[in-house]
């Protein structure tokens, strides 16, 4: 979490620093480049951080010195992923017992399968790697209501202005639309704030 902080404000060094302009006063396109490449690259830090932290969950479900599985989303998991392993399994030629294989081969699935086809933070991508580690929505939902509303802000926004150039802003209503860096840092560090929350349900043994 420390790096992640660390980097979102090294971005607001470099691309925020030299924006003056203040609403309602239009952006220069150099300012407004700059506000879009900062919450873009944050996006991208905070979607990165966050699927680190559900691979390394899945990671722990699983034991490399023991057949017994952690808990029961590793049960869950497994049922995703098993048969997958089990065709990768027979493309190989390991010594290592067969259930031990494919129990070693499903965080990689997971990894590939699910954060490699995942493409944002919106509350459907934080659903996709929730149920894909085994987890139940409903339960990860209510204890992190307030960082999933805070992820689905920043994933939005991002979108919005990835999107549609500043033209396109400007045809559609102007100035109300366009992205100044006070918004950009709110959204910013409403989500790093947010972050703990799922940092922490996912070190909690009891799911």
């Amino acid at each position: 979490m420390a790096q992640l902080k660390r980097e979102t404000r090294e971005l607001d060094k470099v691309f925020l620093k030299s924006v003056l302009g203040q609403p309602p006063t239009p952006l220069a396109f150099a300012e407004e480049a700059a506000v879009c490449a900062f919450l873009v690259l944050s996006h991208g830090a905070v979607e990165e951080f966050v699927e680190a932290a559900f691979k390394d969950y899945v990671q722990k479900c699983f034991t490399l010195n023991s057949r017994q599985l952690l808990n029961r989303a590793s049960h869950l998991i497994m049922i995703q992923f098993a048969a997958d392993a089990a065709v990768a399994l027979e493309q190989t030629r390991s010594s290592v017992p067969r259930d031990d294989a494919v129990i070693r081969m499903v965080p990689a699935l997971y990894e590939r399968k699910i954060c490699g086809t995942n493409n944002g933070v919106r509350t459907h991508n934080i659903k996709k790697l929730v149920t894909g580690a085994g987890l139940v929505w409903d339960k990860f939902e209510n204890d992190c209501s307030e960082a999933i509303a805070a992820l689905d802000a920043l994933g939005a926004r991002r979108g919005d202005i990835a999107h549609s150039s500043a033209a396109n802003r400007a045809a559609t209503g102007g100035v109300s639309k366009a992205l100044y860096p006070k918004e950009a840092r709110e959204l910013v560090n409403t989500a790093l704030a947010e972050l703990s929350a799922i940092v922490s349900f996912l070190a909690s043994p009891k799911h």
